[in-house]
């Protein structure tokens, strides 16, 4: 980022989250790991938490399921519809955060999906 004169304000970081439902996605500045190693290791990286994040969740393992585990393992056949329109939301939603501001990202993408 600094070999392009890019500041951490800009960044746009997509990652799963395990405290959104399935499907449901989330426009964020700012903030701590809430866990997320990949998170973690950007943070400690760039020694800041400044940035945009979009959220993409994925929903909370079964009691007793390991977290790496469910995180690694491939999405159940009945979620694969949510997803994949997650996935086209996050496209529209990453668009907007760069064309129109976050303000208007997050009005726009940050509200629960109806199943």
């Amino acid at each position: 980022m600094s070999e392009f004169g890019v500041s951490v304000d800009r960044l746009i970081v997509v990652h799963d989250d395990l405290d959104l439902p399935v499907g449901q996605m989330r426009v964020k500045f700012n903030g701590g790991t809430g866990g997320h190693n990949g998170l973690l290791s950007i943070i400690l990286a760039l020694e800041a938490e400044g940035f945009y994040r979009l959220k993409l969740g994925i929903g909370r393992p079964e009691p007793g399921q390991n977290v790496a585990d469910y995180v690694l393992a491939p999405f159940r056949e009945s979620e694969l519809d949510s997803m994949n329109a997650m996935l086209d939301r996050s496209v529209d939603a990453l668009q907007c955060l760069v064309t129109q501001g976050p303000a208007e990202a997050m009005n726009r993408y940050n509200q629960r999906v109806k199943d």
